[in-house]
C-alpha cells in the first residue's frame, strides 16, 4: 500500500503532513487535478516499462470527510442547581481529513431529544493546555494552528460553555453529551501532495480512522437543597453529576 500525504498552506506556513489517501499502486508522478468540490482528485502515472515507454495512468478521488470523536468529557461542577449553567471540559480528536474550526455539542437525557446545545468555535479562549498543546515559557500554547483549527489526526482539550439544566427536572437523570455537528475551517489552501515526500509505501497493515462520534454519558441526580443553603428552602433542587466511562 502507498499513502498520498498533503498539508495546508495558510499565512505562509505549511502545516504538518496528513494522509489523504491510500492506494495499492506505485506513483512515479502525481498532480492535483481538482479540489474545488466535495472531492479532492489526483492524476498519477506509474512507469511500467521505461525502454518501451509504457506506463499506467491513474485517477484517484478522495471525498472530504468531516468527523470528530468526543474522546472524554468532564462536567465543570459536580453539584449544581436545576436552572443553573453547566460547562464541560472535553478532549476531541479529528478523525477526518479536513481542518476543523469547531463543533456543536448536544446534551440530552438518554432516550430523549436534546434539551440544550453548545456551539464550540475553537479559539485561544477555550483551547486548554495539554500534552498536544503544552504551554511555552511565555504561557502561550504551542503546536496550535494560527487560526486554532484542529488538524486531521490531532487531538486537543477544550472548555465548552454552557448548557442550562431544565428547571423542571426532578429525581435521577441519565444524561449524554455528543457531537451533533462539525464545522470546517474556511481559510487556507491545501498543498496536495507534498513534495518530495508525497508518496510513502506501507506494510500489509491498513489504518482506517473511525467516522462515528462517540457519546459520553453523565449520571445526574436531583436532590432537595438543604434549608440552610443559599437558595430558597424547598424550592430548588441540586444536580449531582459524575462521569460514567462507557459508551451509550
Amino acid at each position: 500500500m502507498y499513502q498520498i500525504v498533503g498539508a495546508r498552506l495558510r499565512g505562509g506556513k505549511i502545516s504538518r503532513g496528513m494522509v489523504l489517501s491510500e492506494v495499492s499502486h506505485p506513483m512515479h508522478r502525481i498532480r492535483t487535478f481538482d479540489q474545488s468540490g466535495s472531492y479532492l482528485s489526483f492524476i498519477s502515472s506509474n512507469a511500467v516499462d521505461d525502454e518501451a515507454g509504457k506506463g499506467e495512468l491513474w485517477y484517484t478521488a478522495v471525498p472530504w470527510v468531516r468527523c470528530t470523536t468526543l474522546v472524554a468529557a468532564v462536567p465543570s461542577a459536580t453539584v449544581l442547581a436545576a436552572g443553573d449553567q453547566l460547562s464541560f471540559y472535553l478532549m476531541l480528536r479529528n478523525d477526518g481529513n479536513c481542518f476543523l474550526s469547531g463543533v456543536e455539542l448536544s446534551v440530552a437525557e438518554v432516550g430523549q431529544e436534546p434539551f440544550g446545545t453548545i456551539r464550540l468555535d475553537f479559539s485561544e479562549d477555550n483551547t486548554l493546555e495539554s500534552e498536544w498543546n503544552p504551554a511555552g515559557e511565555d504561557g502561550k500554547l504551542q503546536g496550535v494552528e494560527d487560526d486554532w483549527a484542529l488538524a486531521p489526526g490531532m487531538s486537543a482539550r477544550y472548555r465548552a460553555d454552557y448548557v442550562t439544566i431544565p428547571e423542571t427536572w426532578q429525581g435521577d437523570k441519565q444524561v449524554e453529551l455528543f457531537v451533533s455537528a462539525v464545522y470546517t475551517a474556511g481559510t487556507g489552501g491545501l498543498l496536495a501532495p507534498l513534495r518530495p515526500f508525497s508518496v510513502h509505501k506501507l506494510g500489509s497493515e491498513k489504518t482506517r480512522p473511525g467516522v462515528l462520534p462517540e457519546r459520553r454519558a453523565t449520571c445526574v441526580r436531583l436532590i432537595p437543597e438543604s434549608p440552610a443553603g443559599k437558595g430558597e428552602a424547598g424550592g430548588r433542587h441540586l444536580l449531582h453529576a459524575r462521569i460514567i466511562n462507557k459508551l451509550c
